[in-house]
């Protein structure tokens, strides 16, 4: 005896299997592949830019004699960051052009024991050279400096400045907001000289415990001619910073 109606059971199930079978097929074939996961390479930047530059230098020279001719190099450091710098130290090499071989070389501090933030500190290097080592030189700069502060420093306040022509000498004299300034104090007063486009001419510099009188304290910074054509200068030509420091010990 047959059951037709379980056989035709088993039919429409199967054939309902074999719908849903189609039926996922075709809807897997519908869905757009999935991207793989995706890996974005950025180029790394690097700033390059120094934070300490030496701008401005100039050097210059003067014959004494036949025997004997002395050079002056001078020029300035700005501090590009953020913060202060102390103790930056200038070393001018000399070479000789024709074979780059080291001659000379030399090394001083800036003049301000400080360069502020943003700010620009001179510095001066005086060298020479006889005959006997006459060549074609070729120099060249670099600086280094410390982040951190050996002794307190303090920027002082330039009330005046005035100019003084003595025989073949110019001083730059004037006085300081003295209020700050204690007896034990080491005080370091900079001067640098432009001319009317702005070029430096020539820095220098007095360091002394200044006596303070009353609210002020003067000062006086002597600068040669030999080097630099110092004649017709005003005070708008002319930048004078101060700084103390406070600890500093005979």
């Amino acid at each position: 005896m047959r059951s037709y109606p379980l056989q035709l059971g088993f039919r429409i199930a199967a054939l309902l299997s074999l719908f849903m079978l189609i039926l996922t097929s075709t809807s897997l074939r519908a869905q757009p592949a999935l991207p793989a996961a995706t890996k974005l390479y950025l180029p790394l930047v690097i700033d390059n830019t120094p934070n300490v530059v030496i701008r401005n230098d100039r050097t210059s020279r003067h014959y004494w004699n036949s025997r004997f001719t002395s050079y002056q190099t001078v020029g300035e450091v700005a501090n590009l960051s953020d913060q202060p710098i102390y103790n930056v130290k200038v070393t001018l090499r000399v070479y000789n052009s024709d074979t780059q071989v080291l001659v000379q070389s030399y090394e001083e501090l800036a003049l301000l024991p400080m360069t502020a933030a943003g700010g620009v500190n001179p510095f001066k290097i005086q060298w020479s050279s006889s005959p006997q080592g006459s060549f074609d030189m070729r120099t060249e700069l670099s600086v280094v400096w410390d982040t951190s502060a050996s002794q307190p420093t303090q920027a002082l306040s330039v009330r005046s400045k005035q100019i003084q022509t003595v025989a073949d000498t110019v001083q730059v004299i004037g006085e300081l907001e003295g209020a700050a300034i204690q007896p034990a104090d080491l005080v370091t007063v900079a001067v640098t000289i432009y001319n009317a486009n702005g070029s430096l001419l020539d820095a220098g510099a007095q360091q002394s415990r200044l006596a303070a009188i009353g609210s002020t304290a003067s000062y006086s910074v002597t600068f040669y001619k030999a080097y630099s054509d110092l004649t017709g200068i005003t005070p708008s030509q002319i930048q004078v910073q101060a700084q103390r420091q406070p600890t500093a010990q005979p």
